[in-house]
């Protein structure tokens, strides 16, 4: 669980309270809630909550995600003007946008 961000984590927790005001998750802890949305799961071999890939992926930092997901990489291009191939481009991998996964919060 030491792999997940938990600013990231916070961050969508946050969103899904202003979305979904007074949903039952809004009392669990950060652990139960993240057993509640899948993105973590008590493991067979150990007994022990490990996050899920989901998990892995919508929380965790980049560093993290390569080292479970080898071929991880995510680019996030802004096309604002047609005539412009992009206008912003943000790759996982630049180090300029930390906490860059698949929900990017």
């Amino acid at each position: 669980m030491e792999d997940l961000n938990y600013d990231t984590i916070h961050g969508y927790r946050n969103s899904h309270r202003t979305l979904k005001e007074g949903h039952p998750f809004e009392r669990l802890n950060d652990h139960e809630y993240l057993r509640s949305i899948g993105a973590a799961a008590v493991s067979e071999e150990d007994g022990k909550l490990h996050p899920t890939a989901a998990g892995m992926l919508m929380f965790g930092n980049e560093y993290d995600i390569v080292r479970h997901f080898p071929e991880y990489f995510l680019d996030y291009r802004e096309e604002m003007d047609s005539a412009i191939r992009w206008t912003d481009r943000l790759q996982s991998s630049s180090g300029e946008w930390s906490l860059l996964n698949v929900i990017g919060l």
